[in-house]
């Protein structure tokens, strides 16, 4: 079954290949003088991106520039600390929560 699947891919692949191109052809204009694609954020991802900013200058390290990578592996460290914390019984959960808006709060006020 595995090399049926992969006989299939080429030529669905080629398809879509041909198809894209002829789309390009007729709706080229349209296609270029639409707006470029925007990253969109959520507020708790620029409030992180503002507190390691600040953080950063106050450290004086303003030429350090976050890789791909490192940026990545963030995220995914986000991401797994997020689904840990999903399995925590609700008092703790609401307790973390606690912890965390007061923490923000007195980020804000210093």
């Amino acid at each position: 079954m595995f090399n049926y699947c992969r006989k299939e891919r080429a030529p669905r692949k080629a398809e879509m290949e041909a198809t894209k191109a002829e789309n390009m052809i007729p709706y080229k204009d349209e296609i270029f003088s639409s707006p470029k694609r925007t990253w969109f954020v959520t507020e708790r991802e620029k409030m992180l991106a503002a507190k390691q900013s600040s953080v950063e200058k106050e450290k004086g390290s303003g030429n350090e520039v976050m890789s791909a990578q490192q940026a990545e592996d963030l995220k995914m460290k986000e991401k797994r600390k997020r689904e840990r914390e999903k399995d925590l019984p609700c008092k703790k959960s609401r307790k973390l929560q606690a912890a965390r808006e007061m923490l923000e709060d007195e980020n804000r006020s210093n």
